[in-house]
């Protein structure tokens, strides 16, 4: 009995001591799982340590491409604007739209860049240039590779004639486009152009603008009526004044700021009759819709003077001895 009880005791602890040992060795099995999680946080950790350098090595090589392209578009020969075959009309030089701007005044704004690569003309510096020419209202400057330069002008379009007035001395007179930008007369050149009165050259040029438009206004709304008229005062954008020539004599008509064309239809359709009624006037206003009111010459026309109405008299009663004749 005491060997059996013995020999349980062994087998017990010897079961005792499987477990253990397997515990011991799950532990250890599992450890190595626990080590593999900080070997993938290092990979990624390097990743993003290397991708700021790899980006830097990136933007180094595409600036030593783009160094190198850059020095052979500037020494390469055949991009050069030919400087032999300098001229407005050349082959590789061409303008457009030039007319009163000066074609040797164009060119000359250009003549750096002849003789060396058109990659180094400065496009939007030249536009400028352009634009800054009196005549100038829009340009495009434009590179044809591999030597080539397109220049394209548009010039401003004058409408009238602006006169300015001197003190102490005779007016003078510039040219005035839509927009109100004026514009030197040039020499040698003759212009079927009405006149402006009423603008000073201390205007600012949005003001300036607003009384040419409206100016522009009237003559297009009057169509072929315009040919009759000679003068315009934009002094008073509100009430305009037109200055024609009828019968061999100059009237002015105020035209208001609307119903240019129905109010000059009815004047010239009445105009006979009234000159004949009032021959002197030489001033009508036509802001009424439908009515023609005669102003007459304010230089000949003496002011109304205000008169106190007269009572009548009454015969004075004469008697009777007076009333029997003799």
């Amino acid at each position: 009995m005491a060997r059996r009880a013995f020999q349980e005791e062994i087998e017990e602890f010897e079961q005792a001591s499987g477990e253990a040992e397997e515990s011991r060795s799950g532990r250890r099995a599992s450890r190595p799982k626990a080590a593999a999680e900080p070997e993938g946080r290092r990979q990624i950790n390097l990743i993003y340590w290397a991708l700021p350098f790899v980006a830097l090595i990136v933007v180094m090589v595409g600036f030593l491409a783009f160094h190198r392209l850059e020095a052979f578009l500037i020494n390469e020969t055949k991009f050069r604007l030919n400087a032999a075959d300098a001229g407005i009309d050349s082959r590789h030089f061409k303008v457009t739209g030039v007319k009163r701007s000066g074609r040797e005044k164009v060119q000359s704004l250009f003549d750096q860049d002849f003789g060396r690569s058109i990659y180094l003309m400065p496009v939007a510096e030249r536009r400028r240039n352009l634009l800054a020419l009196p005549w100038v209202k829009e340009a495009v400057v434009e590179r044809r590779w591999p030597d080539r330069v397109f220049v394209q002008v548009q010039e401003r379009e004058p409408i009238a004639f602006v006169q300015f007035d001197r003190s102490g001395g005779s007016p003078y007179f510039r040219l005035v486009d839509e927009e109100g930008v004026l514009l030197p007369v040039p020499a040698g050149e003759r212009f079927d152009l009405i006149v402006l009165t009423g603008l000073r050259p201390t205007d600012i040029e949005p003001e300036r603008a607003a009384r040419v438009k409206r100016a522009s206004l009237l003559l297009k709304e009057i169509g072929t009526r315009a040919s009759m008229v000679a003068e315009i005062d934009v002094r008073d954008p509100g009430n305009l004044r037109a200055s024609m020539k009828l019968h061999g004599a100059g009237v002015q008509v105020q035209l208001g700021n609307q119903n240019f064309h129905t109010r000059i239809e009815n004047f010239l359709a009445h105009f006979d009759r009234m000159h004949q009624q009032r021959p002197d006037a030489r001033e009508f206003d036509l802001r009424i819709d439908g009515k023609v009111i005669a102003i007459g010459d304010p230089a000949v026309t003496e002011p109304v003077k205000k008169v106190e109405p007269v009572r009548p008299v009454r015969p004075e009663r004469r008697s009777k001895r007076e009333q029997r004749p003799r």
